[in-house]
């Protein structure tokens, strides 16, 4: 039983981490253009539905995981919106609008 937990534990270290190179890459480029707004928008909304799921089986592992991923795909989203927003985004700098921008 302690091979599973140990596995448990470190898949969810590992999911977590999954979107962090793309927060970083994102921060220092300031360019969003080639991501997709619905990628993290379903990420928060499964997100909002897993969380009082882990609660109600009493899984903490489910509830880390996915506040974990709510955070990333939050910060994600917010990147998305402030980069598109104020001009830092190649797209919006060149007068253009993206598909995605109305998503948002």
């Amino acid at each position: 039983m302690v091979i599973f937990d140990i596995l448990g534990y470190l898949g969810m270290i590992l999911i977590i981490m999954s979107l962090v190179p793309q927060l970083v890459k994102t921060y220092r480029e300031k360019k969003v253009e080639n991501i997709s707004v619905l990628f993290p928008l379903t990420q928060v909304v499964a997100g909002l539905c897993m969380i009082p799921y882990g609660v109600y089986l009493d899984s903490i592992q489910i509830i880390v995981i996915n506040l974990g991923m709510l955070i990333n795909a939050s910060v994600l989203l917010i990147q998305i919106y402030y980069y598109r927003n104020n001009g830092l985004d190649s797209n919006n700098s060149e007068g253009e609008d993206s598909e995605d921008d109305e998503i948002i």
